[in-house]
């Protein structure tokens, strides 16, 4: 009779666990926290003094959650409602914190030089929009001292100078949109390792052009010494290049480099790129600063290049320039379409490889200066016609 009465009881439990599971996960949902984090211990910035509309300072409030979320651990998240907050001084993470915002959360920081500066690992920041002072110099997001591990997810950041800095940093953007930003979109420096997951970057650097212009800036990606990976998503409409690579790695898999001032891909000194999948289109068309290439993608200073299974398209001058002895490219499956001047343009002492590429309605298929060194395998027609010698 006592092990009948047992086994009822446990069944009672269990049903109770199973119908509050799913309130719990709602209730998450309702607040906007992502289901994720059903169970994890809440600290509202709200319940801490923040101003949801706006017109106070929230900085200190922020301060107060973030320590108490770092205090009790692994198990605890700091959560931004719906609302407008405004924040005027930096704030420095850490590490070792969770941030998730309500997706119609708004953060303004009006912090001189950074926003938020991740001086710890482990770092998540997800949800919201984030919003900087739109001056030249600010840094909305920046990691240093060579933190590890830093998240960013399913969020906005935008009107900034520069919206996200790693100096170095390893870290990680998931279906994150960076726009306007006067400076540059993201910048990686010193030895950085971004990972870019279907992520946008779009209408960066317009002070390029204003009095404050300074240095290598007006890119919506900038990646000096250090190494990107782009996993799809979308870098367009950015005043300069849409990624520009001083020294740097580039690993880009299936993404859209559209209609950027400039390049769509530049570089200076040697650096490395491999492109697999994806489009490379309409660069090229700002008319502002007439004396500057327009390319497709600029390839110099040795620089060694890999396209495969990619379309290189429209682009205003060439689909890609190779200039500089010892410059590579190593181009498979890949169709150039219909930029304006021509295909490809390489310059003395660099290397083309063409596999099973097509080349099509463009006034010039392939045009070198000097001993510039041409492979061409099944690949021998441009605009329908044999590819003459070289």
């Amino acid at each position: 009779m006592k092990t009948k009465k047992n086994i009822l009881l446990l069944a009672i439990l269990i049903l109770i666990a199973a119908v509050l599971q799913p309130l719990q996960i709602q209730a998450a949902s309702d607040s906007g926290i992502p289901s994720a984090y059903s169970g994890k211990k809440v600290y509202d910035v709200t319940k801490c003094g923040a101003d949801k509309k706006g017109k106070k300072d929230s900085t200190k409030a922020f301060e107060k959650a973030i320590t108490k979320a770092v205090n009790k651990g692994s198990d605890a998240i700091v959560f931004i409602p719906e609302g407008s907050y405004l924040l005027k001084s930096q704030i420095t993470l850490n590490g070792n914190v969770t941030i998730v915002a309500n997706q119609k959360a708004t953060i303004k920081s009006m912090a001189s030089v950074m926003g938020f500066w991740m001086i710890g690992s482990n770092i998540t920041i997800e949800g919201g929009t984030w919003t900087g002072t739109k001056k030249f110099d600010q840094n909305l997001f920046k990691a240093q001292r060579s933190v590890n591990n830093i998240n960013m997810k399913n969020m906005k950041i935008c009107d900034a100078g520069i919206g996200a800095c790693f100096s170095p940093a390893t870290a990680t953007l998931s279906k994150v949109t960076v726009s306007n930003c006067v400076n540059r979109g993201v910048l990686l420096m010193n030895g950085a390792k971004v990972t870019l997951k279907s992520c946008t970057v779009k209408e960066n650097g317009k002070g390029y052009y204003s009095a404050n212009k300074s240095g290598d800036c007006g890119h919506g990606i900038g990646v000096q010494n250090s190494k990107a990976i782009i996993q799809k998503g979308y870098i367009g409409g950015n005043t300069q290049c849409g990624i520009s690579l001083v020294a740097g790695t580039l690993e880009m898999k299936d993404a859209t480099v559209k209609k950027n001032g400039r390049n769509g891909i530049g570089t200076y000194k040697k650096c490395k790129i491999t492109i697999n999948g994806g489009a490379i289109k309409n660069n090229g068309y700002d008319m502002k600063e007439t004396t500057q290439g327009y390319q497709g993608i600029s390839a110099t200073a040795g620089t060694s290049v890999t396209v495969t299974d990619c379309s290189v398209s429209s682009n205003r001058c060439t689909g890609i320039y190779l200039a500089d002895k010892g410059t590579t490219v190593k181009c498979k499956n890949v169709s150039f379409v219909k930029n304006e001047i021509a295909q490809i343009a390489l310059g003395n002492g660099t290397n083309l490889t063409l596999e099973n590429c097509t080349l099509k309605h463009s006034s010039v298929g392939v045009s070198k200066s000097g001993k510039a060194r041409i492979t061409l395998k099944k690949t021998n027609k441009e605009n329908g016609k044999k590819i003459k010698k070289l």
